[in-house]
């Protein structure tokens, strides 16, 4: 479970402390409720040598329980320079060894690699206030230069194929938890994830 409600831009992000090599698959359960304009979950799968570059500075890090390095990768949404996004890990990278995710904002999907959106629609699905059910999502690479993303829904699943493929090698897997200025921007007054389920192979 992730919960997080502030003023501006801030994430509350988790990850498995290995790395994974040669990953094809990454599923995760996740609720759906609508959480209003200013929350969203994203998932990440970093190379090893990006995340390795980028060594948490805090000088609290253990006494605020974090790890040796930096989660917070933002999206292509949010790279704009004095953007709200500015202070975080900006998406770094292209091609095949840039860092590859989903962004799931009030139903609607973006992939991004690196700091591009190669697929974005408003097909939207939330369960409504309903923040208990977890909903089954899966990112696949195909092994073909094709990632296909599947979001289990209400009454099917739906599935989206896009053009690109994971980052070679080792990876981190990110699971992150997106706000900005809940309150201001249609607050529902929820703003809690709730996780489960989490698959990498």
């Amino acid at each position: 479970m992730t919960g997080l409600n502030t003023s501006g831009y801030a994430l509350v992000n988790f990850s498995p402390k290995q790395s994974f090599t040669d990953v094809n698959e990454v599923c995760w359960d996740v609720s759906l409720a609508d959480l209003g304009g200013g929350k969203w979950f994203n998932v990440v799968l970093v190379p090893e040598a990006t995340y390795l570059s980028h060594p948490n500075t805090n000088p609290r890090r253990i006494q605020d329980g974090e790890g040796p390095y930096r989660l917070d990768y933002v999206t292509p949404d949010f790279t704009a320079a004095n953007g709200p996004g500015d202070f975080n890990i900006q998406n770094l990278g292209s091609g095949t060894g840039a860092l590859f995710g989903v962004k799931s904002f009030r139903g609607t999907t973006q992939i991004y690699r690196g700091g591009t959106v190669l697929y974005e629609d408003f097909d939207s699905f939330t369960s409504g206030s309903d923040e208990s059910t977890r909903w089954h999502h899966c990112f696949r690479d195909n092994g073909n230069n094709t990632v296909t993303y599947t979001q289990t829904r209400a009454t099917e699943v739906n599935t989206i194929t896009v053009a690109g493929s994971f980052p070679n090698g080792a990876v981190r897997v990110i699971f992150q938890d997106d706000t900005y200025d809940a309150d201001k921007h249609g607050g529902t007054g929820r703003y809690t994830w709730h996780w489960d389920n989490i698959l990498v192979r």
